[in-house]
């Protein structure tokens, strides 16, 4: 995630960017507090963001289950940027997450949830686990990095969140039903 706030997500995507709505990514304006990125495995749009977010001089906390493809972060931005591994799905892990970047870059400002990911496969030969991992990942890892965050600012008064979704949610193409399904 970047600008700072926080956020956290387990897959393919996600992060938390601007600590003011109307201030875009493409922006890349500096803003005071700190940011949480979180992504599963990192995937490019996550990183463009929080590289953006870097880049602009905001503090980030960069989330992912596995932070072994981020550690060039922290060679190449020092103090601005810290890794947290991150599994969305484990609420204790979100809350950790959130506590982290408020001690370790002194606030959180933005989460971004992007997290998730997508098997393709058809309904009938997608097994009811995959189902329920992927709806696991991409509904609830949401939902639970929010209720991490949310009582931190609502005790400030302050804060927000940008939720990363797909059109796939809405127009469910073959081999996608479990990952429309969660969006």
């Amino acid at each position: 995630m970047l600008v700072a706030r926080r956020v956290r997500f387990r897959h393919s995507y996600d992060f938390a960017m601007s600590s003011y709505p109307e201030e875009s990514i493409a922006n890349h304006r500096r803003m005071n507090g700190a940011s949480l990125v979180s992504d599963g495995q990192f995937s490019r749009s996550g990183r463009a963001i929080v590289e953006a977010g870097l880049a602009a001089g905001n503090k980030v906390l960069a989330t992912a289950r596995d932070i072994e493809s981020l550690h060039d972060l922290p060679e190449r931005h020092g103090n601005q940027v810290k890794l947290f591994a991150l599994d969305v799905t484990n609420e204790s892990a979100a809350a950790s997450a959130v506590q982290t970047a408020i001690s370790a870059l002194g606030a959180l400002e933005v989460v971004i949830n992007n997290a998730g990911y997508g098997n393709l496969s058809s309904v009938e030969d997608t097994p009811m686990s995959d189902f329920r991992e992927q709806i696991e990942t991409n509904l609830f890892g949401t939902i639970i990095v929010t209720k991490a965050a949310l009582p931190y600012f609502r005790q400030r008064k302050a804060g927000h969140f940008v939720e990363f979704s797909s059109m796939v949610g809405r127009i469910g193409p073959p081999g996608r039903g479990p990952y429309s399904a969660a969006k």
